[in-house]
Parts: C-alpha cells; sequence; structure tokens
C-alpha cells in the first residue's frame, strides 16, 4: 500500500503536527502559506500537470493537503464553481499498484465477504486498465462512474520516490530482467499521468510534489521534463513575517500564549538550511507539551499554556529538540534498543549521492527482514508514531492496529538527518562513539555484495574461498546480526550462495590452524622448518586461490558496474570506486610485516590514472596530522595526497563517452600518491575530477 499515510487532526490541544506533514483537516491550524495556497490555485486553474518543487523541509507537501486542497474543498462546497473529485497517492516501491489502491479505496473491513468480494473485483478491473495502454488511467476513471461533470484531481506525493524504484540502485540485483520490469513500471506510470492531463474528454488535474535535488532525474522520462517546463510551482522560503505567522497563529488559535522573547529567540535561531521548517514545527511541539506539563490543564486538554524560554531552553531549542526528543523515546524501549536500531535500518538507506533517504515498507516486510518478533516490531513501531513525537507514519491514533499491508514510513527525513543514532557517519565518530544505524547497513550492503560478486564472478563457485586472514573476520561479521533470505533479497539475493562461502572459508581457516598447531605442538629438529614450510604452503595457496577465484576478474567486475555511460548522464563516481571488502579481498597487493601492519603497496611506482570525486565527494586527504579532505579541484601537481578510500587504479581516463577504462589493480585506502598533472574535470551532472598519479607507498 502506498496511499498517504492517514493522520490525527491537529486540535486546540495538540495544534503544532511535530515531524508529519500537515494534512487537510489540519488547515484551521496551518498558518503563513495563504498567499502561496492562492498561488497555487490559479496556477492549477490554468493548467493539468503541475510539479510543486522544493527542498527537502521546503514544505511542499503541507502546502498542497493543508493549502491547496481545502480550497477546493471549499469550491465543491459552494455554488456556482466547479466540483472536485480527488486521489492521492505516493509511488513507494510499486507505483502502478499504488495508483490502483488509490483509485479503488480501501478495502472494507466489516461490511461483509460481498462488499470485499465487490472491492476486489473493482481492483482488478483498474489493475487491467492501467497496464492494458498509456490511456488506461482514463479508462479505469470511467469505470469508476465519476461524474463527467466533475474535475478530477489526483496528487502524486513524494514523485522522488519514482526515481528510486526506477533506478533500484541499492537492491544490488542480479536478475536483469526484473531491473528491467521496474524501469518499465515506472515509465508507463509517467505516460499514465501525462496522457490523463491531456485527456480532452475529461478534466484531470495532476499534481506531483517533487524535491529539487532530483529535478535533474526527470529527463530520464519522455515528456516529462517539458510537462514539468510548462507548469511549475518553486516552494519559496518563508519571509521572517511569515516564520512569526507560523510560530504565533497556531498558539492563538489553541486559546494559548507564546513570550515575546521566545518568538525572537526561535526567529533568531532558524536559519534557511533544509529541515529547518520540519524542525521548527517539531521544536514547537516539543515546547507546547512542556508548557503543559504543569497540571493546570482542563479534562479536554485545552487550558491556556504560556510558553516561555525556559521551555524552549528545556527541550534543547532548536538545533537539539529533534535528536534529545528521539533519545528519550529510545530510553523508553532500552531493553530493545537492538529491535529499534533494526527498525530504522530498514527504514532508511544511503542513495547514490550518499545521502539519507526514507524507505517506506509494509509493516509485514519489515519482520520478513529484520526477522524479529511482530509483538516486538510493533511495539518499538508503536512507541515512535504515537503523537507526543510523530516519527513515524501513520500515526497511533489515526491507526491504532498496524496490519501487514500497512506501509510505515518516517514522518520526515529530517529525523533521518538530525538524529545521531542514524546520521552519525564513520568519519564523525572516529573520536565520539559509534557510528549511525544508517551507516552500519550500508557497510553491510558493501561486505554481502562483495562477498555475493567474487561468488558470482568465479569460473568455479563452489571452489572459491576466502584468504584465510579473512575467514575468520567475515565469519564474525555473518553472525552479528539475523541474515535471512528477505534481507539478501534487497542487495541482490544468493543468500545461501554467500553462506557457502563463508562456511567453506571457515571450516579451511580451521584445518589450516589445527595444522599449525599441531606443529607447534611437536617436538624435534624438524618441527621448526616444517612449521615455515607449511605456513609457506599457505601462502602459496592463498595466493593461488586468489588468482584463481577473484584475480583474474579484477577488469572484469570493474567494468561490469559500468557497460557505459550512464543513462541519466550521473557520473559513474560511485562505480569507480571499488567496494571496500573487495579491496580487502584483494591485499596481495599490500605487503605486510611480520606483525601485520600494513606498510606499502605493491603498486608502488606505477604510474596511473584515478577517480578523485566532486565537490561532495573528496576521494583524497591531506598526509599531515590531523588528515583533511582535500577538494579535487585544489589539488595541485607535484604534491603528495594519501587515498582516503579504496580506489581503483586505471591505465587512463574514462573515454569521450564517459566509459571507464583497464584496471591495473586497487589502490588501498591510507596509500599516499604523488599527483603528476593537475586534476582533469569531467562535465557531468556534477563536474567529476581525475587525476594522474604516481603510488609512493
Amino acid at each position: 500500500m502506498s496511499t498517504p499515510a492517514a493522520c490525527s487532526a491537529l486540535s486546540s490541544s495538540r495544534p503544532f503536527p511535530g515531524l508529519r506533514p500537515y494534512c487537510s483537516a489540519d488547515h484551521p491550524f496551518f498558518f503563513g502559506r495563504e498567499d502561496q495556497s492562492y498561488a497555487l490555485y490559479r496556477l492549477l486553474d490554468r493548467n493539468r500537470f503541475i510539479a510543486v518543487v522544493g527542498s527537502s523541509g521546503s514544505g511542499k507537501s503541507s502546502l498542497v493537503r493543508a493549502g491547496l486542497l481545502p480550497l477546493l474543498d471549499e469550491e465543491t462546497q459552494g455554488t456556482g464553481g466547479r466540483s472536485w473529485h480527488g486521489f492521492q497517492m505516493q509511488p513507494g516501491d510499486a507505483p502502478i499498484e499504488a495508483l490502483v489502491s488509490a483509485l479503488a479505496g480501501p478495502p472494507p473491513l466489516f461490511e461483509g465477504d460481498e462488499a470485499r468480494a465487490i472491492h476486489s473485483a473493482r481492483r482488478e478491473r483498474i489493475a487491467l486498465a492501467l497496464n492494458r495502454s498509456s490511456f488506461g488511467l482514463n479508462e479505469a476513471l470511467d469505470m469508476l462512474e465519476v461524474p463527467a461533470d466533475h474535475t478530477v484531481y489526483l496528487l502524486v506525493d513524494q514523485f522522488e520516490e519514482l526515481f528510486r524504484f526506477a533506478a533500484n540502485v541499492r537492491s544490488g540485483s542480479q536478475d536483469w530482467h526484473q531491473d528491467g520490469a521496474r524501469r518499465e513500471a515506472a515509465a508507463r506510470f509517467v505516460q499514465l499521468l501525462l496522457q490523463a492531463s491531456r485527456n480532452p474528454a475529461r478534466a484531470v488535474h495532476v499534481l506531483i510534489t517533487l524535491r529539487s535535488d532530483f529535478i535533474g532525474d526527470c529527463a530520464r522520462f519522455q515528456g516529462l521534463p517539458e510537462a514539468i517546463c510548462a507548469a511549475q510551482f518553486l516552494v519559496p522560503n518563508l519571509t521572517r513575517d511569515q516564520r512569526e505567522e507560523v510560530i504565533r497563529r497556531p498558539v492563538e488559535a489553541a486559546g494559548s500564549t507564546i513570550a515575546c522573547e521566545l518568538v525572537e529567540r526561535l526567529l533568531n535561531d532558524g536559519s534557511e538550511d533544509m529541515d529547518q521548517l520540519p524542525v521548527l514545527q517539531h521544536c514547537l511541539m516539543r515546547i507546547w507539551d512542556a508548557a503543559g506539563r504543569g497540571g493546570n490543564e482542563a479534562e479536554d486538554g485545552s487550558a491556556k499554556r504560556q510558553l516561555t524560554l525556559d521551555h524552549y531552553r528545556e527541550v534543547g531549542g532548536l538545533a537539539g529538540a529533534i535528536s534529545k526528543h528521539a533519545n528519550e523515546v529510545l530510553n523508553d524501549l532500552r531493553d530493545c534498543e537492538a529491535a529499534v536500531a533494526a527498525v530504522f535500518r530498514v527504514l532508511c538507506e544511503l542513495d547514490r549521492e550518499g545521502r539519507i533517504v526514507r524507505r517506506p515498507v509494509t509493516f509485514g516486510r519489515i519482520g520478513e527482514e529484520t526477522g524479529l518478533a511482530k509483538d516486538l516490531i510493533r511495539r518499538v513501531i508503536d512507541r515512535f508514531r504515537s503523537d507526543d513525537c510523530s516519527f513515524l507514519v501513520p500515526s497511533l491514533a489515526a491507526l491504532p492496529q498496524l496490519q501487514d499491508e500497512t506501509r510505515v514510513d518516517v514522518g520526515h527525513e529530517a529525523l533521518l538527518r538530525n538524529w545521531e543514532k542514524i546520521s552519525a557517519s564513520p568519519a564523525e565518530c572516529l573520536k565520539s562513539g559509534p557510528s549511525g544505524w544508517v551507516w552500519d547497513e550500508d557497510r553491510d550492503r558493501r561486505t554481502y555484495q562483495a562477498l555475493l560478486s567474487l561468488v558470482d564472478t568465479a569460473e568455479n563457485p563452489d571452489q572459491v574461498t576466502l584468504p584465510l586472514d579473512q575467514a575468520e573476520a567475515r565469519w564474525t561479521w555473518w553472525m552479528q546480526r539475523p541474515r535471512n533470505n528477505a534481507w539478501a533479497e534487497r542487495y541482490g539475493g544468493g543468500i545461501e550462495r554467500v553462506r557457502r562461502l563463508l562456511e567453506t572459508s571457515r571450516e579451511r581457516s580451521r584445518r589450516r590452524r589445527t595444522m599449525q598447531a599441531a606443529m607447534f605442538g611437536g617436538s624435534g629438529i624438524l618441527a621448526v622448518p616444517l612449521l615455515l614450510f607449511v605456513i609457506y604452503l599457505g601462502y602459496q595457496e592463498s595466493k593461488l586461490q586468489f588468482y584463481k577465484g577473484a584475480g583474474e576478474k579484477l577488469t572484469e567486475a570493474s567494468m561490469s558496474v559500468e557497460p557505459g555511460p550512464s543513462s541519466n548522464g550521473e557520473s559513474p563516481a560511485e562505480n569507480v570506486r571499488p567496494r571496500k571488502e573487495i579491496a580487502d579481498l584483494w591485499k596481495f597487493q599490500t605487503a605486510t610485516t611480520s606483525g601485520g601492519e600494513k606498510t606499502t603497496s605493491l603498486l608502488a611506482g606505477t604510474q596511473g590514472y584515478m577517480w578523485i570525486g566532486n565537490r561532495n565527494n573528496q576521494q583524497l586527504q591531506s598526509t599531515g596530522t590531523p588528515a583533511q579532505p582535500v577538494l579535487p579541484d585544489t589539488v595541485r601537481s607535484g604534491s603528495e595526497y594519501a587515498v582516503n578510500d579504496d580506489t581503483y587504479l586505471r591505465e587512463a581516463l574514462p573515454d569521450q563517452s564517459y566509459r571507464s577504462q583497464k584496471v591495473i589493480g586497487v589502490i588501498p585506502q591510507g596509500t599516499r600518491v604523488k599527483a603528476l598533472e593537475n586534476p582533469i574535470p569531467f562535465e557531468r551532472k556534477s563536474t567529476q575530477y581525475w587525476l594522474k598519479v604516481l603510488v609512493v607507498n
């Protein structure tokens, strides 16, 4: 199910929504956007396809739901105006099915078997029409018997979910047919929307909300860029006066007061940064709750409250309100923190740009991927979707009982970016503590896909094993968390092949250790020479296993992830960087001392070309202490730098189609390289920089 999550309407006892967007029922408490609501209405009046575009946290969904839609309801209920008939949806991980659900409506729960059978048949007819042709949406509306004189609107919220669905960049799927089917379904969904908005026989208005950082992805779909350019509403930032309305007027509508110094502090502490609106709303909700803890409320919770600067300090201010509150909720679940971590690892991920994004899934799917008991998962989710936090949706008040098919989502990505339990990157946590859950999950993803790639690219998968120094470490990693088919499917499947690789490698490692222990326990003059001979044989066997199982596939594996120029104009930067775990398997390139410390790369003295990043992703760092990331365009010929992540060294620069060239080898993290030339820029969606280097050590 990808219909919008239900929400409980705001009231005088709770005038702020927290992190969740406003919904239509919240209109009496929605302030500061009146002019924009009417401007959007005028644009809708003149156009049939409208894109509401803005950055994350700019208030796109709230503007449409609590600003525009109440105006359409008001026109419908009035006389002399149009009658609007609306449908709302989010693409999720099945856009066509989500559209079917939006058109067919929710299934009946208490009307009996006959009503459920009728609803099921209606869904089947709608699905058949939508999959038959690009005019299927018009046919489906005719089936629903929407009066011909009614004007239809279809709201597709969080349209950027469609791009993630089509790209499928995090699945690591080896099933190219399935990947092609996803792209085809996404393209068909876009054509359904475009054809419906062009239908002269029926007035259908399509509204989409779209994050501005995904605007370039629209070029993937024929006709979509032109439609968006024709009627686009760019959500502006609120002025200081409008932000003051957002702060003051809901409090006044609830019959309470707010101190002037608190208003000034909120205005001054705010900024134009991403997430400031949801962060402000959440902070106001927390201040409201803090002001009501004095015990002077009426039974309906609507007693007058006085919001003060002390309450602001109590909740942690704008900068710390979300993290402080989330930690308090986590403390309520301190006996099951591992389950909380597992749930959020399912509900978010890193996209290919390194952004933390939501990953809405059904309640049943969370249980399948985590392997946790359903009651435990329900307890965790219910606490995080309670009305006092709104960290997850649907809210507990709107939907008391989650069903397996209920779509669970993060209330706003501001939580993912502002709660350090989720967002703390490995670089930020070198001294302060463990990395965030989303980074832990991404590290597991890379490890798993590296192992799967090793098996799938081997000529004889049944005989490939890990090097001895990796077998135990990878087995320990495997046993740290439950691994099941549902979790593995998220990253390409093949769990039995990976499990067999790990078990075989571990058994081989244990046999080797047993043999060495026996040699140490022996006596006589031949013990030491024989032991050295066994160790030498083990080293030769390990190296031979590598060359047979993976070494010969180095160039093939690196080239196979990028068969040609990216279809959306993106650079292949992420493809140029090898998975760290694969680089771990290629440690033959790194000489070691007897103590096991890394000393020098066997590529030392080799020249080649490496990708060094873009403005948002730096692949080099300074050699001093502490090491600092180096912007690619500031790298200078003759200087030495340290590589901050395992990366490929290639024979030449990318060709005119930006196709990567043959791999020489892998430069391990921490290796020093010398720039032989100034960086060479490649103009992609964002400028990508390459550098000719000499591997120093």
